[in-house]
């Protein structure tokens, strides 16, 4: 089975959690006419706030990424990530991690960017490449 898929880049912040960081990062983007297609944010047990963001344009997102002040940024890492289109109806995820699993392939995040007509969902695998093979149906 072959998956309609594309790749992309997500970043991840981890700041200090306090009020305002959110408001600092999206600002920043806004600013740089950057527009967040995905955003996840929890706070982590040692009292830091991690992100992980998806934007239209990973050029202008690693300027705006500059601009991010007063926040106490521990760590800025960019990484790449699997978007996979998939019909909007139950079951469809459970095809796409059946395949991966059944391969070997582990992920280290999975979340929802948009949905519609079809689902758009990211995944960051510990092996893209493979990960990549067995979606377009190469393995």
């Amino acid at each position: 089975m072959k998956f309609d898929i594309y790749t992309t880049k997500e970043f991840c912040l981890i700041t200090e959690n306090k009020p305002g960081a959110l408001y600092k990062i999206s600002a920043a983007l806004g600013d740089h006419g950057v527009n967040v297609e995905s955003i996840s944010a929890f706070a982590s047990p040692d009292g830091k706030a991690v992100f992980h963001i998806i934007t239209n344009d990973v050029e202008t997102t690693k300027k705006a990424m500059e601009h991010v002040s007063d926040v106490g940024i521990d760590k800025k890492e960019e990484s790449d990530v699997i978007v996979v289109r998939l019909e909007n109806r139950p079951g469809e995820l459970a095809k796409v991690a059946d395949k991966l699993h059944r391969h070997g392939v582990n992920l280290h995040s999975v979340y929802i960017l948009r949905t519609g007509d079809k689902t758009e969902v990211a995944i960051k695998p510990n092996d893209f490449s493979k990960a990549v093979a067995v979606l377009k149906g190469d393995l």
